[in-house]
């Protein structure tokens, strides 16, 4: 609110988030209008990977069904798989983010969500001969060569992801930096992070 501003009232805000967290690792992702806020405060700008790995595929007759996590029933479901879920990366992972995740779809920065069984749950959207697997949710390791064509409507050439992901896929190649991620972390060492779902949601 715009009579708001110029109170410090971000400052203390922020000031109130960093004592609750104390020294552990922060990570948050910032807009391009207070790219210069989050300095003031040890955070420092990190870069996003980007990976892709030539992969051929067609499409199943039989398709992974895309849910909607406006559904009660479906979220639920879903919550109870993420808590479970392995981390999708050994890199750069979490556990039980679930939640954070249902934030992004439900503001429109995911792709569509597909279950391929009920502990197997994949954002993933295909466009231009391109499947894009932005996060994976599952307990156990995913049988991807039999599960690539259940989340495809159209033949592929190349997959790329929204995380680190050596373990399932050790050929993936870096593509680059994402250029705009507006990553920040803080009492975080790192190098480059994997892209899309991160802990925090975007300020």
């Amino acid at each position: 609110m715009p009579e708001l501003r110029g109170r410090g009232l971000a400052r203390a805000a922020m000031q109130a988030a960093l004592a609750h967290c104390g020294d552990a690792p922060i990570l948050l992702f910032a807009n391009e209008r207070v790219l210069d806020f989050y300095p003031r405060f040890g955070f420092a700008p990190a870069p996003q990977s980007l990976f892709a790995l030539d992969w051929l595929a067609h499409p199943e007759p039989t398709q992974a069904p895309a849910l909607d996590l406006a559904d009660p029933s479906v979220r639920a479901a879903f919550l109870r798989a993420a808590a479970s879920a392995r981390p999708v990366s050994q890199r750069f992972g979490a556990r039980d983010y679930g939640r954070t995740a249902t934030w992004y779809a439900a503001n429109g920065y995911a792709s569509p969500l597909h279950r391929l069984d009920e502990d197997v749950w994949v954002f993933a959207q295909t466009e231009d001969g391109v499947l894009t697997i932005e996060d994976v949710f599952a307990a156990a390791p995913v049988d991807w060569p039999a599960a690539i064509g259940r989340l495809i409507d159209q033949p592929i050439r190349e997959l790329r992801f929204g995380f680190t992901p050596q373990r399932d896929w050790p050929r993936a190649r870096v593509l680059g930096e994402e250029a705009d991620a507006g990553l920040f972390v803080r009492n975080l060492t790192t190098g480059s992070l994997p892209s899309r779902f991160p802990l925090l949601a975007r300020t």
